[in-house]
């Protein structure tokens, strides 16, 4: 229990990845929090917040080859500012040892993924691109 969320990982294949994430991947007001679709990419690693049986939030791993890209991380409104995306964010860095990881995310992030060893790479109108090396 973390965050008074369990945290289980998923892939698409996993029979109970489109009942809990599913709804999230056509929504607009994930659409308008993200500033983006998240996408189900063939072999994406999803990590799902699970509180009282509802998703409480989410993120993906994608293996990119040269490196891990972090993406699509999602906290639902109920559950913002109680720990969800740093439980997350743990999950997924237990699963990057050993890799380079790139992350492209909203500037008002920049400071928690400093906080995690990124460093800050660049910057595009509406994101800050980060990254970490092993």
């Amino acid at each position: 229990m973390t965050a008074g969320c369990d945290i289980i990982r998923l892939t698409r294949d996993d029979p109970a990845f489109y009942p809990l994430i599913g709804p999230c991947l056509a929504s607009r007001a994930v659409f308008r929090d993200l500033g983006e679709q998240p996408w189900d990419d063939p072999g994406k690693t999803w990590w799902a917040a699970i509180a009282g049986g509802k998703l409480a939030g989410f993120a993906a791993s994608a293996d990119a080859g040269t490196h891990l890209s972090w993406c699509s991380a999602y906290v639902m409104p109920p559950w913002r500012g109680k720990g969800v995306w740093l439980a997350l964010a743990a999950e997924r860095d237990k699963a990057s040892r050993g890799r380079e990881v790139r992350v492209l995310c909203r500037p008002a992030l920049v400071r928690a993924y400093l906080r995690m060893g990124f460093a800050e790479t660049g910057r595009t109108r509406e994101y800050a691109r980060m990254r970490r090396v092993p």
